[in-house]
């Protein structure tokens, strides 16, 4: 009998512990590291103005020096600190869908709000365009392209943004 009311203790106790966490991988390409973390966070931060989603606990990082007028989209770090993520954020001033178009090539890319792994990996080719000193355009429904990120504040704030994003994911 008293075993049996042993056993019953035991797995009552079982019972009453909630199941371990599931961690959810992060891609390599997005994992911020408590170094580079650090190293944003005392360093870089103080050039940025951040907020923080309270639903996702993502904080995001704007750079100070961007305003709205400079360029229809621009990139903002955001750090899923929750997950030691880090992504870069396409905004945009308009509503519209935004497609863009590098260079003179006839492949568009649809800029996607909803996914920092897309709206990161467009932001990353738009550097690359940009250091290839390639031109950035913006499709307007007509068809009709509007180069962006042309002048030289812009781009320079550009590439400073997505500088310090390429430090926190250690990826320079």
């Amino acid at each position: 009998m008293k075993l049996l009311l042993y056993y019953g203790i035991v797995l009552i106790l079982l019972g009453c512990v909630p199941p371990p966490e599931q961690a959810t991988e992060v891609n390599k390409r997005f994992r911020a590291t408590a170094p580079s973390v650090l190293y944003f966070k005392n360093i870089r931060s103080s050039y940025y103005t951040s907020t923080q989603d309270p639903e996702t606990r993502i904080d995001y990082y704007s750079l100070r020096k961007w305003r709205d007028a400079d360029s229809p989209i621009y990139p903002v770090i955001a750090h899923d600190w929750l997950h030691d993520a880090a992504y870069i954020q396409l905004i945009s001033n308009n509503f519209e869908p935004i497609e863009l178009q590098i260079g003179d090539a006839t492949k568009t890319l649809k800029l996607d709000m909803d996914s920092l792994e897309k709206s990161t990996a467009i932001a990353l080719q738009i550097n690359n365009a940009l250091k290839n000193q390639e031109s950035i355009s913006i499709l307007h429904a007509d068809n009709t392209p509007e180069i962006i990120l042309e002048d030289t504040r812009t781009k320079t704030n550009f590439l400073i943004t997505i500088n310090d994003y390429l430090r926190l994911v250690e990826q320079q």
